[in-house]
């Protein structure tokens, strides 16, 4: 996912209408729950690099990407953490 919270246009940057818009966590979101509704046994596996390097991210840390995780549905995850040791917060509180 690459730290895509918000919906992106094709050149990830702000996504404006009419062009199409990609990624967002609830975009996500909504294909995870409609591929499970028609795929039952479906697992989501995330390799990471989720929320870093996100402005959101930067600004309210894991307080505000917990729910997000959490809406998107993940079975599994693997996190390797490349830039701060202070996303280990966000697995800590997602496990919690």
């Amino acid at each position: 996912m690459h730290s895509r919270i918000l919906e992106t246009n094709r050149n990830t940057g702000t996504c404006t209408p009419p062009g199409p818009c990609y990624g967002g966590f609830a975009r996500v979101a909504h294909m995870v729950k409609e591929i499970k509704s028609l795929v039952p046994n479906t697992l989501f596996l995330n390799a990471g690099d989720t929320y870093q390097g996100s402005p959101l991210y930067s600004i309210f840390k894991w307080k505000v990407l917990i729910n997000l995780m959490h809406m998107l549905g993940i079975d599994a995850m693997v996190s390797v953490i490349l830039f701060k040791f202070n996303s280990v917060w966000v697995l800590y509180y997602y496990m919690k």
